[in-house]
């Protein structure tokens, strides 16, 4: 899918394929009520080389507990990846989440009759849950849409 006019990301309806802005705070489309999904350009650099700029990426220091607002990409395990997540953000909502540790173990790898089995250990992320990963993309949004306030539907921790 091509970009409208030079857009590095957009809003596209899932149903009737209507465009919108990045910043459209709806989750519906104005035309046809169908769910909108974002849209963004593919980095310019790809491959061997996106790989490399994440890595120097990963090895910043993290922020500070204190630090929740950043007007550069992060050390996060999900804000490293900026370029593919939320391409077009300029302050970031961060704790930070992510770059949680990969585990391995040999029994279960074993069990699962797989070689070489990792686990990544969610509950090492700020509130203890895989969720933290995308709130941070939702509450960075909402910062660029101008919300006053968000609501979030939870059953524990994401709230």
């Amino acid at each position: 899918m091509t970009s409208p006019a030079g857009a590095v990301m957009w809003q596209v309806c899932i149903a009737c394929g209507a465009r919108f802005d990045e910043l459209e705070p709806a989750t519906r489309c104005r035309s046809c009520g169908g769910l909108l999904d974002v849209k963004h350009q593919s980095p310019a650099v790809v491959g061997q080389a996106l790989r490399n700029f994440f890595d120097h990426r990963s090895d910043r220091p993290t922020v500070r507990p204190s630090d929740h607002l950043s007007s550069v990409p992060l050390s996060s395990g999900v804000w490293r990846f900026q370029e593919l997540v939320l391409p077009g953000a300029e302050q970031i909502v961060s704790y930070p989440e992510g770059n949680t540790p990969l585990l391995r173990r040999a029994e279960i790898a074993a069990w699962a009759g797989i070689s070489d089995l990792s686990l990544k250990h969610e509950g090492q992320n700020p509130t203890g849950s895989f969720k933290d990963r995308g709130m941070t993309v939702a509450i960075t949004q909402a910062l660029r849409i101008g919300a006053r306030a968000v609501v979030c539907a939870s059953t524990g921790n994401t709230s």
